[in-house]
């Protein structure tokens, strides 16, 4: 496990920014958002505790209030609560400008809550579709996951 940076500011809590080899991997399984500007997916390890998610949901919130100026926050592909723990999957295409603004944010959101440790993982996911594609044609499922077929416009 490598530190990346430390931020303690003042009276505020001291966030703890990681990168683990083995996350990397574990982070694979986590859903993430495929349509730029959706919201990122939102997981926890324990799908019996709700309060977790109500947690991410919380932190989400926050990053968006923080973020909603820069439009950086698309780059953000899902937000993941392990064992105290939030890891942010930001898209590898991503800037190290932008991924910094957004741990930045995933920092002051999830201290909010009295945490101190922030993982993040860049995963590449290739070109995600925009939100405002239009679907023609059909789809096809395959082991339970359903693909469409897309034609899309940039608006």
């Amino acid at each position: 496990m490598r530190r990346v940076a430390e931020r303690p500011r003042g009276d505020e809590i001291a966030c703890t920014v990681i990168e683990h080899r083995g996350l990397s991997a574990l982070a694979q399984d986590f859903p993430v958002s495929l349509i730029w500007g959706l919201p990122p997916a939102l997981s926890h390890h324990r799908t019996e505790e709700d309060w977790r998610l109500k947690r991410l949901r919380s932190v989400h919130r926050t990053m968006d209030k923080l973020l909603a100026s820069t439009g950086v926050y698309p780059w953000v592909l899902g937000l993941h609560d392990r064992k105290g723990c939030l890891i942010v999957i930001i898209d590898d295409m991503a800037s190290p400008v932008h991924a910094d603004t957004c741990l930045q944010a995933a920092c002051v959101a999830w201290a909010s809550l009295n945490e101190c440790e922030v993982a993040v993982v860049r995963r590449d996911v290739g070109r995600r579709r925009p939100a405002n594609a239009r679907i023609r044609g059909g789809g096809i499922a395959i082991d339970g996951e359903w693909y469409v077929v897309t034609d899309y416009e940039e608006a």
